[in-house]
């Protein structure tokens, strides 16, 4: 039975993921099949690593994809994932090392694996001359951090967390220190980390050699809240399509001084809701979280 249902689905596992999400009791055998053929293919690569390797890219997504119905085997595979990655992420192609990178993140949204584990990986792997995999795990990097908070915040692992962070913008490596104060700062003006440690990531690479860093921290303490401004942008063009709905709607029928009094009145109070909500661009709320060095 195994081996007609080998057949029936090589080279099919898009159709295969959805049975196993549908039925996973009926469907273990071949899940298991699977699982044996990424298992051979970690001890080929060891031997043969310049052979074409594409089947193996989709199958690392397949299995990535449905390996939560299976608690128990789970786990072991995220780890084998894991260990092959670190272990000889230098010597894949960038597509295999892309598939296993976004086969992890989908384990971790499964919380199948943990982000405390991957992050020093990925900040490692920034190092590669991969552009593609740089890109990847830059925006990776970040969408982890907004999953470990979308429900609630955990303030002890975003402090372990946010320890890395700063451990890694010390380093004052030109691309992994980057990436990293870009995504706290990025990250403090989505209110996930704003708070006094991210705010003090930011401070301590003012004084780092990297000019980009220097440069990074200081803009963010001096410059408007980007995050604020795209807000207003939002109201604005709130207020546009709302006076343009007004005139609009005085267009259309009868035209009376009743209703010409009723629209002045309302572009007024647009206007004047306007003037309530426009704030000062500038947001230096971030320089009273900054430590004091002697304590006052």
């Amino acid at each position: 039975m195994a081996t007609r249902a080998d057949k029936r689905f090589s080279g099919n596992l898009p159709q295969l993921q959805n049975l196993i999400k549908r039925d996973p009791l009926t469907y273990e055998a071949e899940y298991e099949q699977q699982m044996r053929q990424f298992e051979s293919f970690v001890k080929i690569f060891a031997s043969n690593p310049n052979e074409d390797h594409s089947h193996f890219d989709s199958l690392i997504i397949f299995l990535a994809h449905v390996s939560y119905c299976y608690p128990n085997k789970a786990k072991e595979f995220s780890e084998q994932m894991f260990e092959f990655l670190k272990t000889r992420y230098s010597d894949l192609s960038s597509g295999t090392r892309q598939a296993l990178c976004k086969g992890l993140m989908l384990l971790h949204k499964r919380a199948i694996i943990d982000a405390e584990k991957l992050l020093p990986l990925f900040f490692e792997m920034l190092k590669s001359p991969d552009k593609h995999i740089r890109t990847l795990l830059s925006t990776q990097i970040v969408s982890m951090i907004k999953a470990i908070n979308a429900k609630h915040k955990n303030q002890k692992t975003n402090s372990r967390i946010q320890n890395l962070f700063l451990d890694v913008v010390k380093q004052g490596h030109s691309v992994v220190s980057v990436v990293a104060l870009e995504a706290v700062i990025h990250l403090y003006k989505k209110n996930i980390w704003r708070d006094q440690k991210a705010v003090n990531i930011v401070a301590d690479a003012c004084f780092t050699d990297l000019p980009k860093l220097v440069v990074l921290a200081l803009r963010f303490f001096t410059s408007s809240d980007d995050s604020k401004k795209d807000n207003d942008d939002d109201d604005s063009d709130n207020e546009m399509k709302t006076a343009k709905e007004l005139a609009t709607a005085h267009r259309v029928g009868k035209k009376t001084n009743k209703r010409q009094k009723r629209m002045d009145r309302g572009l007024r109070q647009i206007k004047k809701n306007a003037k309530k909500q426009k704030k000062d661009p500038f947001d230096f709320s971030a320089l009273h979280m900054i430590y004091d060095s002697q304590g006052k």
